[in-house]
């Protein structure tokens, strides 16, 4: 494990503590994919939509005190967690980033990063501010069709690749939400 103080050793791992703010199909596929490990817990969840909410805190086990309804509820209370994985809504996302920047939480931030470049600017003048680590996820680099397409390019498979444009293929019930 390494925190911001450096390297600890073995006999002084303890628990992370994350927080989540979205406990929609990102923030709870990222929480699920995180508690795998043993020394990982989830300690505090902002979530508008109740039945989500309900059955993120159900199923990882979130203590009361760390339930809020809103990412800005979470935001005004101090540090709760080492830290935060933050799947909302993209046009939220500067002004979470850049608040629990702040608060001095590492951020795992759901793609895209912000909608605009302005945003971005502002989030990454936040981090570097505040020193603390921000990761953008971006799973699709994860999934099997992805994974098979680099081992076929390393193999030499395909041949000789001289440009590569990926999309994402979305219609119209991606947008309809």
């Amino acid at each position: 494990r390494v925190s911001s103080a450096g390297p600890r050793k073995v006999s002084e791992v303890t628990k992370i503590r994350l927080a989540v703010a979205g406990a929609g199909g990102r923030g709870y596929a990222s929480a699920e994919a995180v508690t795998n490990d043993p020394d990982v817990e989830i300690v505090a969840d902002a979530e508008p939509n109740q039945i989500a909410r309900e059955r993120f805190v159900a199923d990882f086990g979130v203590p009361a005190e760390g339930v809020f309804h809103t990412w800005e509820e979470m935001s005004e209370v101090p540090k709760l967690a080492d830290a935060m994985i933050i799947a909302i809504l993209d046009r939220q996302h500067r002004d979470a980033t850049v608040k629990f920047a702040d608060l001095k939480y590492d951020i795992l931030l759901e793609k895209p990063l912000a909608p605009t470049e302005a945003e971005c600017d502002d989030i990454e003048a936040a981090v570097q501010a505040n020193g603390v680590r921000l990761t953008v996820c971006h799973v699709l680099r994860y999934t099997p069709y992805t994974v098979a397409l680099k081992e076929l390019i390393a193999a030499g498979e395909i041949g000789d690749i001289v440009n590569i444009e990926h999309r994402e293929p979305s219609g119209h019930a991606r947008f309809a939400r």
